[in-house]
């Protein structure tokens, strides 16, 4: 699991799309009155089955997936602490080193979703395109013009 075949064939591109205004100080904690703020989390894959969902029920949060040491997916936010009540994910940093990242709660609270349909772009091209002008109809409008330059000049 998680070798060169499996990865590329699960391949997706991931958008992130930030709302709400940036908070004032990063570390305080949220207030009721603090106005919404968060990430939209945007999925673009040929087969919701065999890449995202595949990597949500597989591979994220698993200990060894795709490959170990791994732990827990902390921006996904569908992640329960370990029983000493931490949640870890290890992160690798400059020249492959390793560091351990622990959490006492949730980083990320999801608060919705949904699959929405991106049409190709050949597809999307066929559908809004312009239709193509034909050549049969251009001569026909051509003569009249020149027929009523003509007209007007005598």
């Amino acid at each position: 699991m998680g070798g060169r075949s499996s990865t590329y064939d699960r391949r997706i591109l991931r958008v992130g799309v930030p709302f709400g205004p940036p908070a004032k100080d990063k570390y305080a904690k949220p207030a009721r009155n603090d106005p919404e703020r968060g990430l939209l989390f945007l999925s673009i894959q040929t087969s919701i089955e065999e890449q995202f969902e595949f990597l949500q029920a597989r591979w994220m949060n698993d200990e060894v997936r795709p490959k170990a040491p791994s732990g827990n997916d902390l921006i996904v936010g569908q992640n329960a602490a370990a029983r000493d009540g931490v949640r870890r994910a290890v992160v690798f940093g400059d020249r492959l080193q390793m560091a351990e990242v622990r959490l006492p709660a949730q980083y990320v609270i999801p608060t919705g979703g949904g699959y929405f349909f991106v049409p190709s772009l050949s597809t999307l091209r066929h559908v809004i395109a312009p239709a193509p002008r034909t050549r049969a109809a251009e001569p026909a409008a051509r003569p009249r013009r020149r027929a009523a330059r003509k007209a007007k000049r005598k």
